[in-house]
């Protein structure tokens, strides 16, 4: 039996139905698809053109620039006119009312300061006009303030409307801060015991006297500092000793032996000393040039505890010298042992042999070419660092020798070490200094002649707080 075979071809009509309905299609796609594309293009083109046509706004850093140009003009035109009234306004006071020659003299010296201040700030402000700047820039109406703030890597700066006058140049001349290296200094650094920073101490002495002693932080500071470095010290001079006793013991019991390297340890304890305690002292002059084996009589002014160490570090520190201390100093620790050991020369005002004795010793080491270093007022001053009246006895021995005599200016050792301390109370660094003034030969002068030399040196140096109180009368016009 045979299988028909079932045809799966889908009859003629629907074949060519399906035909027409496929190619109909194909020909709509083909005109719908482009106009849609082509309305896509359009507005891409239409934006084009307008950025094309219309140019972008400015860049804000093109505003600032032009903004600063408008501020820096606009400052310059009233700074013009503001000199214009002031010198119309000085003209008219002068006119109607002549001040007195040294009012006048002030006053045109002021106004000087006021046109070179104002030139200055005009030439720094043409500067920073040329100068780029990554800024936003904001105005103040009310207070004409121009402030220009730069990027963080540039500096800032702040350009104002110049407004001094000629009493406020004055001021800020008067005000400006002076050296305290320059001879008559006005810088006064002394502080009272009220004026010290919290917290503060007080010890009572148990002498008849009851002194009362102040000590801060910065006093127990120092006395760290002491703890540290007085040791090794006490023990350098104890092997030194040990040293020279022991090996080179005939020249070291030499009555004209200088005991160099024994003195040598006391003046690395000095310069230890201040450098830990942040007082190291500025120095100027020179020290005078000697022939071999001349000696010379160095004379300072004494106002502090601080005065020794400070002479050690600085104007003594590489020359051989004798000091003419008193008596007392003997019995503290470590400046006893250098004072006896080194041979140093101790007096005792109130023991007329003592007196003799020292007078005797001093002329023996000047004899023998060994400088002597004395304190002319004999002891502290009492009068928060002024200069005293001296005392007799210490220029003879320059006279009768016929050495020079060599002025040392210490300035505001009182003010760092006070009489009323027991510890320093403040820094010295910046404050204390030390000047070397040219020798004064003494043959031929009398002892009152040298004084007043000496005088005369040491007031040329000082600051105004350490002159004493005749002179600075005299200075001022005071009756």
């Amino acid at each position: 039996m045979t299988t028909r075979k079932q045809s799966t071809t889908l009859p003629k009509p629907f074949t060519c139905l399906f035909w027409s309905c496929l190619l109909l299609a194909n020909q709509v796609g083909a005109f719908v698809v482009p106009q849609q594309q082509q309305q896509q293009r359009q507005p891409n083109q239409r934006l084009a053109v307008s950025v094309m046509n219309e140019p972008p706004p400015k860049s804000d850093s093109k505003k600032a620039t032009i903004a600063v140009q408008e501020g820096h003009e606009q400052q310059h035109q009233q700074q013009q006119q503001h000199q214009r009234q002031r010198h119309q306004r000085l003209a008219v006071s002068v006119m109607n009312e002549p001040p007195p020659k040294s009012d006048s003299k002030k006053a045109t010296i002021a106004v000087q300061e006021g046109h070179e201040q104002q030139h200055q700030q005009h030439h720094h402000h043409h500067q920073d006009s040329h100068t780029p700047h990554f800024i936003t820039v904001a105005s103040d109406p009310v207070s004409s303030h121009l402030s220009v703030t730069p990027d963080a890597t540039h500096h800032t700066t702040t350009l104002s409307q110049p407004s001094a006058t000629a009493s406020e140049a004055t001021a800020t001349s008067t005000t400006t801060p002076t050296n305290n290296n320059k001879k008559n200094s006005p810088m006064n650094y002394w502080l009272d015991p009220t004026d010290l920073d919290p917290p503060t101490w007080t010890m009572t002495s148990s002498s008849s006297n009851k002194k009362v002693k102040y000590l801060n932080l910065f006093g127990i500071w120092t006395a760290v500092v002491s703890l540290v470095v007085s040791p090794p010290w006490i023990l350098a001079m104890t092997l030194v000793d040990w040293y020279q006793k022991t090996f080179n013991a005939e020249e070291y019991a030499s009555p004209t032996n200088k005991r160099i390297a024994f003195d040598t340890t006391g003046k690395l304890w000095s310069k230890a000393w201040l450098w830990g305690t942040n007082s190291y002292p500025t120095q100027s002059g020179q020290r005078p040039t000697l022939a071999e084996g001349q000696a010379c009589l160095f004379v300072a002014n004494h106002a502090s505890w601080l005065d020794i160490p400070v002479l050690c570090a600085t104007a003594l520190d590489d020359t051989p010298f004798k000091f003419i201390a008193k008596g007392e100093l003997t019995k503290l620790p470590g400046i006893g042992q250098q004072l006896e050991g080194g041979k140093h020369i101790t007096i005792d005002r109130e023991d007329r042999r003592s007196q003799l004795r020292t007078f005797k010793e001093g002329m023996k080491w000047l004899k023998s070419g060994v400088p002597l270093m004395a304190f002319p007022e004999g002891k502290r001053s009492t009068q928060q660092g002024r200069l005293m009246d001296f005392k007799g006895g210490i220029f003879s021995m320059a006279i009768k020798t016929g050495v020079p005599i060599v002025p040392i200016s210490l300035s505001n050792t009182h003010a760092v070490f006070p009489a009323y301390a027991l510890m320093p109370v403040q820094p010295g660094a910046g404050k204390l200094h030390v000047h070397i003034h040219d020798a004064i030969p003494s043959k031929g002068k009398t002892e009152a002649e040298l004084s007043e030399l000496v005088r005369a040196a040491f007031c040329s140096q000082l600051p105004e707080c350490q002159l004493p109180l005749e002179t600075k009368e005299e200075d001022t016009g005071a009756p």
